[in-house]
């Protein structure tokens, strides 16, 4: 990752939560909202595990996010792909493995485990994909080999464990269709600057 991918990387949470991209903003946000400091940290831990040079700089940053993913009670390795604008609404109770794959402008709330399903194939073994625009719920489950479409909305405690096209609302155990809404009007403040591969 380059360095200048980190920097819009964190402007694009930041700004996912208070539309504003100012160094001002930038140090509020940091010490008063928990998900927005722990995703810089993830962020920063990430950027220097790829480079042999800061290793002595990536432990530091290693322990620091460690202590946050203990504080806070968010478990999201910092090897998981994650997009631009990443937001989580609340803290606690929230494990994500690290082969998940999240997309840009994604709500995460809490009490939310995002992970690996089955045993075996036929089981539905793998890890899900999340797409763009998606608001996940608190409490909700989301396991196996699946795809979330783009602008999907997960209710409340949901249990999803099969794939769902975008622009849907979805709800229950196990998780239905319930209107073609989606996410609109739940994700707020969409990045829309820079992408950066």
């Amino acid at each position: 990752m380059k360095f200048r991918k980190l920097i819009i990387l964190i402007k694009s949470d930041l700004y996912r939560y208070n539309s504003d991209g100012s160094f001002l903003t930038f140090i509020k946000t940091y010490f008063k909202i928990p998900g927005f400091n722990y995703s810089c940290k993830m962020r920063i831990t990430s950027f220097l595990s790829d480079k042999k040079i800061f290793f002595p700089l990536f432990l530091i940053f290693y322990f620091i996010y460690k202590n946050a993913q203990y504080k806070f009670g968010i478990s999201i390795p910092y090897k998981t792909k994650i997009g631009f604008g990443f937001y989580i609404g609340h803290f606690g109770g929230i494990v994500i493995n690290s082969n998940v794959r999240i997309g840009n402008n994604v709500n995460l709330s809490h009490n939310v485990t995002i992970g690996k399903g089955g045993r075996r194939p036929y089981l539905n073994n793998g890890n899900p994909i999340i797409c763009d625009e998606v608001y996940i719920g608190p409490g909700c489950v989301i396991v196996g080999d699946i795809k979330i479409g783009k602008k999907v909305a997960i209710g409340a405690n949901s249990f999803v464990n099969k794939s769902f096209q975008e622009n849907n609302t979805i709800a229950g155990n196990p998780a239905i269709i319930i209107n073609q809404k989606g996410s609109l009007n739940l994700i707020n403040n969409i990045w829309g600057g820079i992408y950066e591969k």
